[in-house]
């Protein structure tokens, strides 16, 4: 795969045929992804989960295994990579923030990634309402590492 251009605001990839066809089959078979989500999201949401997994060289049904993946559907009014307190569990592993373009799903912008244990500090850490009772870290895009980093940094661990 290509290095898409890689501005401050991380990757734009433009999704193929083949990844919008691998994302629908993989919603077919799985269903949402959240039992509040409609159809688009769960699309969207598989289309970046697909693009990860080509760009990091990993089937995207082992990705978990790897990464944890989260996805912002934009527009939307945070674009932030959220960590939560049950997150701990998996602070060794890398947190990955990609944004899907709604409605139509065809750009996937992956941001970057931070170890959870970097993303899970007093400074990010904000009580808003919604994540009660325990709060929630709030990771802005421009902290996160480039994903060619991560790229490498997975090919170093095989």
């Amino acid at each position: 795969m290509d290095k898409p251009v890689n501005e401050h605001a991380g990757w734009r990839i433009e999704v193929t045929a083949d990844q919008r066809a691998r994302a629908l089959e993989k919603v077919a078979l799985h269903g949402p992804y959240d039992r509040k989500q409609d159809e688009e999201e769960s699309l969207c949401e598989a289309i970046c989960e697909v693009v990860v997994a080509d760009i990091l060289e990993i089937p995207a049904i082992m990705l978990g295994g790897h990464v944890v993946l989260r996805t912002r559907l934009i527009p939307a009014a945070n674009s932030d990579l959220i960590l939560l307190q049950g997150d701990k569990e998996r602070a060794d592993m890398p947190f990955v923030l990609a944004h899907a373009l709604k409605p139509e799903g065809s750009a996937c912008f992956v941001k970057g990634w931070m170890y959870g244990r970097e993303g899970l500090k007093r400074k990010y850490w904000r009580d808003l309402d919604e994540y009660k009772p325990h709060g929630a870290c709030f990771i802005p895009p421009e902290e996160l590492r480039d994903v060619a980093d991560l790229v490498l940094e997975l090919r170093r661990k095989q």
